[in-house]
């Protein structure tokens, strides 16, 4: 889900947990309601006839995060 967001490609996953703390930084409109089947197929025929556009971006880079994670291990060092 993240690779394809990043590479500008619009995508559906339920409203919960990792995929909608994605979603809502990157594209909230591909997030959908836990459960809801009804919504997710008809949100799916919807992309399918008209895609919409996701701006290409570098969110969640795999450099940013591991700057993250190394200043992590650093403060937890310190403390």
């Amino acid at each position: 889900m993240l690779e394809a967001l990043k590479l500008g490609k619009p995508v559906l996953a339920w409203d919960h947990g990792g995929p909608a703390e994605i979603l809502a930084g990157l594209y909230p409109a591909g997030a959908v309601y836990p459960g809801n089947t009804n919504r997710l197929e008809a949100r799916c025929r919807q992309f399918l006839e008209a895609p919409p556009s996701v701006e290409p971006n570098e969110a969640f880079s795999l450099e940013d995060s591991m700057w993250r994670h190394l200043r992590l291990y650093e403060d937890l060092l310190s403390a």
